[in-house]
This record gives C-alpha cells, structure tokens and sequence, in this order.
C-alpha cells in the first residue's frame, strides 16, 4: 500500500510537459526524493524501485526495445541510456504508418544507429554484444513481412502520387501551351488590323488629295 501511495504521489507531481521537457530526469528524480523523504521510506530498500527505459522499435522489429534495468543509485547512468536511445531513435511519428515521415532509406541509417545505441549500452551492462546482435537480427527477421507489406505500400502510394505529379505538369503544360497559342492568335489579329487601319488611312489620303 506504501509503494502504491508513494508511487501516485510521483506521478501526481510530474505533469505531461515534464514528460517531453529536456530537465525531465532532473525532475523524476526530484519527486522520487522529496516524496520517499516525506514518507520516511527508502527508494531501494523499502519500495524496491528498480527502472528500465524503452523507446518504440516498432517499424524494424514490431515492439519496444528495452534498456538494462537501473536503480535511483545509478539513475544518471539509466538517464543516459534513455538519452543515447531517444538520439538514435529520433521522433517518434504517429498514425501507424511506417513511412508516413520517412523514405525507407532514412529509416535504414535509423535502425543502425538504433541497433549500435542498443547494443552499447547492454554492453556497458556486462552483456555480450554478440548475442545482443543476435537477438536483434532475429526480433527483425520475425516482423520483416510486415515491413515488407508498408513497403509495397508506401511504393504503391509514392507511384500514385508520381502519376498525379505527371497527369498535373502535363495538364499545366496544355494550358501554357493554349495560352500560348491564344496569345499568339491575338498578337496576329492585332497585326492585321494595325495594317488594315494603315490602308485605310493612305486611302484617305489619296482621296484628300
């Protein structure tokens, strides 16, 4: 009962601009204290409070990735985690839609930098990168047909919007083209009735004279 009313209490004090501001580890850290102290309990030793970060993972292997687990002793190193973790990832796009922000090209240099981040920090854990590695490469072979079909869609659409691009600068070209002709006609026009107007001026001059 403690830890749940200790825990509400964190929560309560954290708001949802806390959440993307650039201090939040400063801040959760911060409500962990003042709140554990103003119950008189421990963090580790009485509330056992243990943290891992995650970010979404889920264009390359259809889930989160998650980082070792940490306590409030080493909590800088955990929030370096999430750090190097939030960097390599980038935004976040929402919608479900795996290239809705970015080209399949984008999202491969995305996934490597991914991939290193992740595999640094489980090593600076004691783990082995290798089977890290590993278990990557297998997590990514299991969601690779569903990569697969937002591909084929995001192909399908980029060919759409192609065709449009073209169906739209042919149509422009047309009207160029028939402004173009309309405005040469006209020039024409305007040529033969200046040469008309002439005639019938050096006509009336004959006849004045």
């Amino acid at each position: 009962l403690e830890f749940l009313v200790v825990m509400t209490a964190i929560k309560d004090r954290m708001t949802p601009d806390d959440n993307h501001s650039r201090d939040f580890p400063q801040k959760l850290l911060r409500a962990i204290q003042d709140n554990c102290r103003d119950s008189g309990l421990d963090a580790e030793q009485d509330l056992g409070l243990r943290f891992q970060v995650s970010i979404p993972a889920h264009t390359w292997i259809g889930g989160k990735l998650k980082s070792p687990t940490f306590t409030l002793r080493n909590f800088s190193w955990g929030m370096s985690m999430w750090q190097q973790l939030c960097t390599a990832r980038g935004p976040v796009q929402s919608g479900g839609r795996t290239f809705l922000k970015a080209s399949p090209m984008m999202l491969e240099r995305r996934w490597r930098q991914v991939r290193k981040a992740y595999v640094d920090i489980w090593s600076e854990s004691g783990a082995d990168s290798t089977s890290i590695f590993a278990r990557l490469d297998r997590l990514q072979a299991a969601h690779q047909p569903a990569y697969e079909r937002e591909l084929e869609r995001w192909e399908r659409a980029s060919m759409t919007r192609y065709d449009e691009h073209k169906s739209r600068r042919r149509h422009n070209q047309k009207i160029k083209s028939s402004q173009k002709m309309r405005s040469e006609s006209e020039a024409e026009r305007d040529v033969r009735l200046e040469r008309k107007i002439d005639r019938l001026l050096i006509e009336w001059l004959k006849a004045e004279k």
